[in-house]
């Protein structure tokens, strides 16, 4: 604008450094409680092995859909899932009682098909925007936006709390650590909490 003539001024601006935390982006716990529950109530067995597979793994929603009958391996006291991630970088994970149980008890009812995939909708295997819209239901049914990856962002943050970076990276199939750091977040709830519970 100076040089065209328009001011007779430069214009300087000083860069405003916002210090404010980052947005959260999983879901509260209470809500989370919410969803679950709501999920549970209904008692469609896949729906409930989705949520319990998403919140216990915290694995993307196109390595959910990935997963194949062989990738499970479950025994008495414990299981696993081979997980087919970015760049077909395989990794396994434990998975707990809760997502065992959810797996197990889907199985049971799972229809019979051809398709090696786990999760078999009415017209065959299921897809990425399949897991959305059933999310979405039982999230508008308890006026809960939820999405797989705020499902993902929730484990990451609950895990950052007690868990080695390095830890949570091998489990989310993270090239880089420093791609783990966005779950290194401080929410607004936490500073709070810690400012409240301070006594002189």
């Amino acid at each position: 604008m100076l040089k065209q003539g328009h001011i007779k001024e430069e214009i300087r601006i000083e860069a405003v450094r916002n210090r404010d935390v980052r947005q959260y982006k999983g879901i509260e716990d209470k809500d989370l409680w919410k969803l679950r529950n709501e999920i549970h109530r209904h008692g469609n067995r896949m729906h409930i092995a989705i949520i319990e597979i998403l919140i216990g793994t915290g694995i993307r929603v196109s390595e959910l859909v990935g997963i194949r009958l062989q990738d499970i391996e479950i025994s008495e006291r414990k299981g696993s899932l081979r997980i087919q991630g970015k760049g077909n970088a395989q990794r396994t994970l434990p998975i707990n009682k809760d997502v065992r149980k959810a797996i197990q008890r889907y199985i049971e009812v799972r229809p019979t098909t051809e398709s090696e995939y786990l999760l078999i909708g009415q017209r065959g295997a299921l897809e990425r925007n399949a897991i959305n819209l059933i999310l979405k239901k039982y999230g508008d049914r308890v006026k809960v936006e939820v999405t797989p990856h705020m499902l993902r962002h929730t484990l990451g943050y609950r895990l950052v709390k007690t868990t080695p970076l390095t830890t949570i990276q091998q489990i989310f199939g993270h090239d880089h650590v420093s791609t783990t750091n966005i779950y290194t977040l401080t929410t607004q709830q936490d500073m709070e909490l810690a400012l409240t519970n301070i006594e002189w």
